[in-house]
């Protein structure tokens, strides 16, 4: 029976891997799409693979290299041979501020229940990145398939200001999960005590704690909904509309990242 499973898995990749003309698929052959089939683009982030070994329990990296940039690109479908376009692009003309050397940082790509909007994390312009009084700060940003619009979920510069955000993740209702260190209930229940509204640090004070808010799709409305001092990112909306996250509790004793 092993023999028998090895020869037919064997012709089958013979198969699978015969070019143009032969009996196979054809793999990445360039082969034209099948009209009876609806295809849907991909979305992906470029950026340099840093010299230097990262360290994952940064989740602002300090970027030190004037050349590096991160850029968001779409292929039209999944196919090696298929036509891309980068969407960032046009972060670098006069509509957005920018030029031809702005830089942006680009993470945590997720897609919408619909699959019709792609909602990540950015940052920029990357040349600010020294400037003590107002370095360049994470924000939710949203490109909108069918509209070709690209845009940042938050509108007002003061509020979108207020935090570090990142990590964003659409719920079934059209609300958006994300992490960040904006801390707006903590803070508020802090000001009915008559104290400061200082950010709560994580357990070894290096930074300020990302937690879990819930915002509209229009960025109004923000509410936070996780409380503690061990950072909550990279929520995923499951099927049953419950949410996963990753907490790293670096606790005495602990230091580990939980589900």
């Amino acid at each position: 029976l092993t023999r028998c499973a090895l020869v037919c898995a064997a012709a089958l990749m013979t198969a699978c891997t015969q070019g143009p003309g032969g009996n196979g698929i054809g793999l990445a052959s360039g082969q034209d799409p099948d009209p009876a089939t609806v295809d849907f683009p991909i979305f992906y982030i470029r950026h340099q693979i840093p010299e230097d070994q990262d360290n994952v329990t940064r989740l602002r990296t300090f970027v030190e290299d004037d050349d590096y940039s991160a850029t968001l690109w779409k292929r039209d479908r999944a196919s090696p041979g298929s036509p891309e376009t980068e969407i960032s692009a046009r972060l670098r003309t006069d509509a957005f501020g920018g030029d031809a050397d702005t830089r942006y940082d680009i993470k945590d790509l997720a897609v919408a229940p619909n699959g019709l909007k792609v909602a990540f994390a950015m940052r920029g312009p990357l040349d600010d990145i020294n400037d003590e009084d107002e370095p360049p700060t994470w924000n939710i940003w949203e490109y909108d398939i069918a509209t070709d619009v690209l845009h940042r979920v938050i509108t007002s510069d003061i509020i979108a200001e207020e935090g570090q955000d990142v990590s964003p993740a659409y719920l079934p209702d059209g609300r958006i999960v994300f992490s960040s260190t904006r801390q707006r209930q903590s803070k508020a229940i802090l000001l009915d005590e008559g104290k400061a509204q200082f950010e709560a640090a994580n357990e070894a004070r290096t930074e300020s704690t990302f937690v879990l808010h819930v915002m509209n799709g229009d960025g109004t409305g923000i509410h936070q909904i996780t409380f503690n001092q061990s950072s909550d990112t990279n929520a995923t909306v499951l099927q049953n509309g419950r949410v996963l996250f990753t907490r790293w509790n670096r606790a005495p004793g602990n230091d580990r990242l939980d589900l």
